[in-house]
C-alpha cells in the first residue's frame, strides 16, 4: 500500500512495456504503438492493453490514443469525466 506522500508523487511520462522492453513516453503526447509482425504484451504504466484494443493493417498490430489516461478511464468504463481546462 501506498503512503500519502507516494500517492502525491506525479509523473510527467508513461512507462510503456512491450514484450519486456522498456521505454518512456511523455505524458500528455499522443502514443503510436505499431508492433510488425502482430500484437505482443504491451503494458502502459502497468496497464495491459489487450490485441483486441488495437487494430491489425498489413501485419502490423497498431495502437493509438491521444490521451491514455482519458482513453483508460473509458476502456475501464469507469463513468464520466469532468475537466476543469479542455486545452
Amino acid at each position: 500500500m501506498k503512503t500519502f506522500s507516494e500517492l502525491l508523487v506525479t509523473n510527467y511520462y508513461l512507462t510503456i512495456e512491450i514484450d519486456g522492453n522498456h521505454s518512456t513516453h511523455l505524458l500528455n503526447d499522443p502514443i503510436s504503438i505499431e508492433i510488425d509482425g502482430g500484437y505482443q504484451l504491451t503494458l502502459i504504466d502497468g496497464f495491459e492493453i489487450k490485441d483486441w484494443q488495437g487494430e491489425v493493417i498489413d501485419g502490423v498490430w497498431v495502437f493509438r490514443c491521444d490521451n491514455f489516461y482519458q482513453w483508460k478511464h473509458h476502456a475501464t468504463d469507469q463513468g464520466w469525466l469532468f475537466y476543469q481546462n479542455t486545452n
